[in-house]
C-alpha cells in the first residue's frame, strides 16, 4: 500500500529520519551530562599557579606560563592532595588541591 502511494512513503521516511535525529540528540545530551558528572568544573583560586607534569613539587612545570586566578578547568583525576586538570585549550597538568576551588568531597 505504501509503495503505491508516494506521499505515504515520503511521510514514512520523513518520520523515520526525524526519529533518528531525535534519538541522536538525546544520546548526545546524555553523554554530555555523563561527562559533566565524571569531570566536574574547577576554578583556580590563586594567582601564578604552575601546571606540573606530575603530582608533586618535584615534577617540572608542564608550561612556562602560570595559570591565574579565575581560570576554569575540568577535573580529570585526584591523587595525594593534587588534582589533574584540563584547561579549555586542552592543556593538562597537575595543581595542588588547595590552589583550586572544586565541588568535590
Amino acid at each position: 500500500m505504501m509503495v503505491r502511494r508516494g506521499r505515504l512513503l515520503g511521510a514514512g521516511v520523513a518520520v523515520l529520519l526525524l526519529a533518528a535525529m531525535l534519538s541522536a540528540w538525546i544520546i548526545a545530551l546524555a553523554r554530555e551530562e555523563r561527562d559533566r558528572e565524571m569531570h566536574p568544573l574547577v576554578v583556580i583560586a590563586r594567582d601564578s599557579v604552575m601546571l606540573r607534569r606530575g603530582n608533586g613539587l618535584t615534577f617540572p612545570p608542564r608550561y612556562e606560563t602560570p595559570v591565574h586566578r579565575g581560570v576554569e578547568a575540568r577535573l580529570l583525576f585526584e591523587r595525594g592532595g593534587w588534582l589533574q586538570i584540563e584547561l579549555s585549550g586542552g592543556e593538562v597538568g597537575w595543581v595542588p588541591r588547595d590552589h583550586v576551588l572544586a565541588d568535590t568531597p
